[in-house]
């Protein structure tokens, strides 16, 4: 029975790679992508309706502002609007994209979005390193 080659020597073990999900140079031995420290942020915006939502997250997906979003069920919203206290259902809509473009983001939001004064909460977020690489991928540069 043969032993392995030393590491280092020719014929050593693979450790670079390509991650299959992702197309992104892995390291195989930690299962880590290439790619410098990389900031995302999630930004909620509530939407009076699932059309609202639903063409909100289809523009800016085509303009590759965000990675990704997500349509939570209805809520039950209560807010001050107009000096009285106002009852509406929202549709949540979670966008996840790249830190610095969060301000292209917020202006795509609010050029869409038919409030006066949308919701556009801006949340600092951290993932595992291929999760980051993607995002970063899949979004527009800046």
């Amino acid at each position: 029975m043969t032993q392995p080659p030393p590491m280092g020597a020719v014929g050593a073990a693979k450790t670079r790679g390509v991650s299959a999900r992702h197309n992104l140079p892995v390291d195989l031995n930690t299962g880590v992508t290439d790619h410098p420290v990389m900031h995302i942020i999630d930004i909620w915006v509530n939407c009076p309706s699932i059309d609202t939502a639903d063409a909100i997250t289809d523009a800016l997906l085509d303009q590759q502002l965000i990675a990704c979003a997500n349509r939570y069920a209805p809520i039950q919203s209560a807010y001050v609007w107009d000096g009285g206290i106002q009852r509406e259902q929202e549709h949540p809509l979670l966008l996840k994209t790249r830190a610095d473009l969060a301000q292209q983001v917020e202006d795509a939001v609010r050029a869409l979005h038919p409030y006066d004064v949308p919701p556009i909460i801006r949340i600092e977020a951290t993932a595992n390193a291929d999760y980051l690489a993607w995002v970063h991928a899949v979004t527009r540069s800046m």
